[in-house]
């Protein structure tokens, strides 16, 4: 079947259907090994050991399971814990104690005591009676009178202030101001006449525009002075 120079004619089958070289060497402790190589390995080729006790369907999480469980009740079926405990029902064959009797007269006792709690609820609560009645109390009183001398006081100062640091402006000198105020308005009307009568460039409408607020303020100051006779300032 096969050739003549073929390999597997050195090749033998033996019982178990290993095949092995009947020229190479094999080692005598080579079924020891493979015995070892087995138990030490092979049943932890998966995940966990090989065999596990499948879990039973009725061992399954139960709600609250997990939850710390408080101790037991140790009291006795059917007894109960009473802190403030009343007397018990009477039957329906006991007897009521009769022939008790108090030697307080409370027709007499009411006619007395009631008048005279209620004139002193009724005297509690006329406020009108009272010496201060309707009056502002005291301490409201100090305290008005302290403001209003707080206030008086800082008045003074502010006005002694003012008058040193406010100076009297004379006549020529106002005067003077308003030569110059005036001079200046004539200058910028002048510049602002002399504008194009059409602004096409973003300089000249800038400098149109600064010209024209000047003039304004110039315009509030001299009627400023012009209005009042007595002029005031300030360092």
């Amino acid at each position: 079947m096969f050739p003549q120079e073929s390999v597997y004619k050195s090749l033998v089958e033996e019982e178990d259907g290993v095949l092995e070289s009947s020229l190479g060497y094999m080692s005598k402790f080579r079924p020891q090994v493979l015995q070892e190589h087995k138990q030490r390995r092979s049943p932890m080729k998966t995940m966990g050991p090989l065999k596990v006790d499948a879990p039973s369907p009725d061992k399954f999480l139960k709600k609250h399971s997990k939850e710390p469980k408080l101790p037991g009740n140790t009291l006795v079926e059917g007894q109960r814990i009473h802190i403030l405990r009343k007397p018990p029902v009477p039957g329906r064959k006991d007897k009521p104690i009769m022939g008790i009797q108090s030697g307080t007269n409370f027709i007499k006792t009411n006619t007395v005591v009631v008048p005279r709690t209620m004139y002193r609820a009724i005297q509690a609560r006329s406020y009108r009676k009272k010496k201060d009645y309707g009056e502002m109390p005291l301490y409201l009183v100090k305290r008005k009178l302290e403001c209003e001398r707080i206030q008086e006081e800082y008045e003074v100062e502010l006005r002694r202030q003012e008058a040193e640091a406010s100076k009297h402006l004379s006549k020529e000198e106002k005067e003077s101001i308003l030569e110059g105020l005036k001079k200046n308005w004539s200058t910028l009307h002048h510049e602002y006449q002399r504008l194009p009568f059409i602004i096409c460039t973003m300089v000249r409408q800038k400098r149109k525009e600064e010209l024209e607020n000047q003039l304004d303020q110039l315009e509030k100051d001299i009627s400023l002075l012009e209005r009042f006779n007595t002029i005031y300032i300030t360092d």
